[in-house]
């Protein structure tokens, strides 16, 4: 459940992203845009815990700030442009992680367990 921590971590640094760079002065679509965008990863990261596939979603949020960079008619040098694929790419990367990327796979933790208890039955 890491990735989702740090998906979490990124929709934050989105939320607080107009306040660290530059925006343009009539950013204020893009302020709201990062707001929904934050929100929706934050959601769909905290939703992961219940449903299983759900986080692959993000995958889509990640594609959206990425395409956006590429549709704009704007410098690619303006800091919220450059935040977007920055994050966008990070969200991509982390968005295929599985929930339980850390833990083996539940058939070798039956097996493990299995041969545990049959060895600490043949010591008693």
């Amino acid at each position: 459940m890491w990735a989702r921590h740090f998906e979490i971590f990124l929709a934050i640094w989105l939320t607080l992203g107009w306040l660290i760079f530059r925006y343009p002065e009539d950013a204020s679509l893009l302020m709201f845009h990062d707001f929904f965008i934050a929100a929706i990863i934050s959601t769909i990261s905290l939703l992961s815990y219940k449903y299983r596939y759900i986080h692959l979603l993000n995958i889509f949020t990640a594609l959206w700030l990425i395409a956006i960079v590429f549709v704009s008619n704007t410098n690619i040098s303006n800091a919220p442009f450059q935040n977007y694929m920055l994050i966008g790419l990070t969200l991509l990367i982390f968005a295929i992680i599985p929930p339980r990327a850390s833990s083996p796979p539940k058939e070798w933790e039956d097996f493990i367990e299995k041969k545990l208890g049959s060895i600490k039955e043949s010591n008693q």
